[in-house]
């Protein structure tokens, strides 16, 4: 990810920047016809001074006939 900034703004002291992103999930089956969901997922900026992360759980429920 490259970031350019504009000179009549804020300037910016990043030139070049990472990002990274992952998850992990899984099903659970509670009958014939029911599912429950759980996932995480981190996503991770990576600059010339710091890192910034996030990380997000999603948990669901799914019924289907």
């Amino acid at each position: 990810m490259e970031i350019d900034s504009q000179p009549k703004l804020v300037p910016l002291d990043i030139e070049q920047s990472d990002y990274t992103n992952w998850g992990l999930g899984g099903n659970y089956y509670l009958g014939r016809n029911f599912i429950i969901r759980l996932e995480y997922r981190s996503y991770t900026v990576t600059t010339d001074s710091n890192d910034v992360e996030l990380a997000t759980w999603k948990i669901g429920f799914n019924s289907f006939f």
